[in-house]
């Protein structure tokens, strides 16, 4: 539940009192690719900052990061992706969208980003805007079904 909070120290810190009771090589490694996230990854210093509330301060500290030659910090649309995904799951849409937005910033040529910027959309009730992600996901990627069957649907 940490996890899927944002919480990722306290995930940690979970698996590692798990660990020390029994060794389980499947949740080692959950626990080594968190580490690694928190250590590496763009989304574990942004994230916080959006669950705060602030999505002015978020976008913000986005362009800092990204404009900063000295960042370390990878911006991974995976990473990106699951982030307003459980943003998604949470019902927090205007937040999922605001990362979506900044997904298909990093990543223009994704067919995925902008499949998930229309979902955010759709899910948010702004269909129109929805419809328009789908098709620039689907103009990207003519195989993409998910965008067929949904335009489909929308534009019925």
């Amino acid at each position: 539940l940490s996890r899927l909070l944002g919480d990722y120290d306290n995930a940690i810190d979970y698996y590692n009192k798990f660990l020390k009771i029994r060794r389980e090589p499947f949740f080692e490694k959950q626990m080594n690719a968190l580490i690694e996230f928190k250590e590496q990854s763009a989304v574990y210093i942004l994230e916080p900052i959006l669950n705060s509330g602030s999505v002015a301060l978020t976008l913000q500290k986005f362009e800092e990061m990204k404009n900063d030659s000295k960042n370390t910090r990878r911006f991974d649309e995976a990473e990106f992706n699951s982030w307003g995904y459980r943003l998604l799951q949470r019902g927090e849409t205007k937040k999922a969208i605001v990362v979506f937005t900044l997904d298909v910033r990093l990543f223009p040529e994704s067919s995925n980003a902008y499949d998930s910027l229309g979902e955010a959309f759709v899910k948010d009730g702004d269909t129109e805007s929805g419809i328009k992600n789908y098709r620039k996901s689907l103009e990207l990627n003519p195989g993409n079904v998910n965008a067929k069957e949904r335009l489909e649907v929308l534009q019925k």
